[in-house]
């Protein structure tokens, strides 16, 4: 099944979800682990941030999109863009 992403939320809001996201992660256990940078991202002054994987510190699996709105599951690390979180 083909990730389909809706329109880019504001500075604001990205912020806002990511801080609220690395809340509630740590608190269920998992931690934000740096993926590898994709599309330039590594480079001085590239506007998209590198994406993190989140790693469950007990288990290891990392947060997973299964595919839809809802459908978060913990999942074996693989390195996907369904694993990889901005």
């Amino acid at each position: 099944m083909k990730r389909v992403r809706s329109a880019a939320p504001s500075p604001a809001a990205t912020r806002l979800l990511t801080a609220g996201l690395t809340v509630g992660l740590t608190v269920a256990g998992l931690t934000a682990v740096q993926a590898a940078p994709r599309d330039g991202a590594d480079r001085p002054g590239a506007a998209a941030a590198a994406p993190q994987t989140f790693q469950h510190v007990a288990t290891g699996r990392c947060l997973d999109d299964h595919g839809g709105p809802g459908n978060l599951r913990t999942f074996p690390c693989n390195n996907t863009t369904s694993q990889a979180w901005r």
